[in-house]
């Protein structure tokens, strides 16, 4: 059967999705996925809390899982895919925020121009990961 114009579903452009929104459904329960708070072009804010990341990854996965900060929506491959055990280093309580009135403990990070990734005074080059597929678990096959 000849499909019609009006059948074929429009597959997704450069620049028209973030993979990671894409494929959400399937890569939140292996990754901790982190939307970003771009202050700048090419700076991205995020957290990560402490009680989701040891009870809905750490306990389950180990250290087998990323963790993953999305950037803009627009771009398809504006995303940071980091292993856990290269941040594991700098998840501890040295470097952690306490809201007592909330009692939420959580990371907070800031990535820099260069890809450089900054908490407390601690600084790690995760250029690597930048928009590197290999490094996110439970993607379907085949997709680039």
């Amino acid at each position: 059967m000849v499909k019609s114009f009006f059948d074929v579903e429009p597959s997704p452009r450069e620049g028209e999705h973030n993979i990671i929104s894409e494929y959400y459904t399937q890569l939140k329960s292996r990754n901790y996925i982190a939307k970003a708070d771009p202050r700048k072009k090419g700076r991205y804010w995020f957290n990560f809390y402490e009680n989701k990341l040891i009870k809905e990854y750490i306990t389950p996965y180990s250290k087998d899982f990323s963790l993953i900060i999305k950037g803009s929506d627009s771009e398809r491959m504006d995303f940071f895919a980091i292993p856990y055990p290269a941040l594991e280093h700098v998840l501890t309580p040295e470097f952690i925020h306490v809201e007592k009135k909330e009692n939420k403990r959580r990371w907070m990070f800031d990535i820099l121009p260069g890809h450089v990734l900054v908490i407390e005074g601690c600084y790690l080059d995760v250029s690597p990961y930048y928009g590197n597929l290999s490094y996110v678990p439970g993607l379907p096959e085949g997709v680039k």
